[in-house]
């Protein structure tokens, strides 16, 4: 049986699991005459690979491992770190807005960024959500020993 900080603890992190999840069944961004859309599933499973290229754009993809481990060390009580990680990998993700260019495929050649998706939204809505969950869950661990 759940403990009752354990079930808040789950039930604030439910939302910004949820967005995350939703983020993957949309499109992420456009590249070209924003004819291309990368929907974020792909995105997710070869995302990975740009980042041994080390453009700036595909170096985004690591936010994701970072919203995970917020979600994480959240579920562990440590919401002081949970929210650390949570506000890096909003940073990170939100980076992308800063490039113009992404590299798509092996080729090694830059296509133009033309556009963001309603996922791309939805996934910093979701690092947003993390980090707020974490901040309530301060503010609610402070409240109980205070109390």
């Amino acid at each position: 049986m759940l403990s009752h900080i354990r079930r808040r603890r789950l039930a604030s992190l439910l939302p910004s699991v949820s967005l995350f999840l939703l983020s993957l069944f949309l499109v992420g961004f456009y590249v070209g005459d924003r004819s291309e859309a990368y929907f974020g599933f792909g995105i997710l499973d070869f995302g990975w690979l740009g980042i041994f290229y080390w453009w700036p754009a595909n170096l985004v993809w690591l936010a994701n491992p970072l919203l995970i481990g917020a979600w994480l060390v959240m579920l562990r009580k440590e919401s002081r770190s949970s929210i650390v990680l949570a506000i890096l990998a909003l940073a990170i993700g939100s980076a992308f807005l800063l490039c113009k260019s992404v590299e798509i495929d092996e080729s090694g050649s830059l296509h133009p960024i033309s556009g963001y998706g309603a996922g791309y939204w939805i996934w910093l809505l979701s690092m947003a959500g993390t980090a707020l969950g974490s901040f309530v869950a301060i503010r609610y661990q402070q409240r109980g020993k205070a109390a």
